[in-house]
């Protein structure tokens, strides 16, 4: 008999063997949970940090164009597609300088809704602003002697 209870504890039974795969298996799945959301969560990190860059850039840009003229736009900055819109909010008005007198340029405000994708289409962020849009007046300027 004594044989036989050597011969038994030479190897591992079949319940200790499926009991270590389990706890296996478990961690295994815990360490990919773990390891997705952190991924997950430096993705958004770095879509907050490339979205605040385009967004600095968008300001000059705006200063820059016409709104008047030009009231949307799909572009690329800094490797993000940029997506906007310009919607005029009141009637365009003649300009005044400081002292009430008209002066050459036409002045409206604009609502601008911005949308910041990356080269896939996947959503970065988006944004609405205020810009005022002026131009010149070409016929107040020729008329002027």
């Amino acid at each position: 008999m004594r044989m036989n209870s050597k011969s038994r504890a030479k190897g591992f039974t079949l319940l200790e063997a499926i009991v270590a795969l389990v706890i296996l298996s478990t961690s295994g799945i815990a360490m990919y949970s773990w390891l997705s959301v952190s991924l997950d969560g430096l993705r958004r990190v770095d879509d907050i940090v490339a979205f605040k860059q385009v967004s600095d850039d968008l300001d000059a840009f705006f200063n820059s164009v016409t709104l008047t003229s030009e009231t949307e736009q799909v572009f690329m900055l800094n490797g993000y597609k940029v997506d906007w819109r310009a919607e005029l909010m009141e009637p365009i008005q003649r300009g005044r300088n400081s002292s009430g007198a008209v002066n050459a340029y036409e002045i409206g405000l604009y609502q601008v809704d911005v949308l910041v994708s990356n080269s896939g289409n996947r959503r970065i962020g988006a944004y609405q602003t205020r810009v005022v849009g002026y131009k010149e007046n070409e016929m107040f300027i020729q008329a002027q002697p």
